[in-house]
């Protein structure tokens, strides 16, 4: 009569003992690990329309214009260049968007 009970707590301990553990964990991720995918996706998004906005600047007939006039000034202005040919605006959208004006940036001087 003894036996089976000693193996339901064997087995139960073997439950519990691998389930806090991991219930534990999973709460303790739970706040951090969506702002790690949101950030992500961001980096993601922007990757992804970094190629498209180097498109718009080649394909803008006053691009030249817009090079020179950056030419000498801080990153900051550049990116305000860029963001005002609309550059930097993603499909879709008429707002343009300061990240991808800085990738878009690095991609013009490299």
């Amino acid at each position: 009569m003894k036996r089976p009970l000693i193996f339901s707590a064997v087995f139960f301990s073997g439950i519990v003992c691998g389930a806090v553990p991991f219930l534990y964990a999973l709460r303790s991720e739970r706040g951090q690990l969506p702002a790690r995918l949101q950030a992500e996706a961001q980096k993601a998004r922007l990757e992804a329309l970094v190629p498209y906005c180097l498109a718009e600047a080649k394909a803008d007939p006053h691009r030249f214009a817009v090079l020179l006039g950056m030419k000498g000034r801080s990153r900051e202005e550049t990116i305000t260049a860029i963001m005002a040919a609309g550059w930097a605006s993603p499909l879709g959208s008429n707002k343009p968007d300061a990240a991808l004006a800085q990738r878009c940036r690095d991609g013009l001087d490299g």
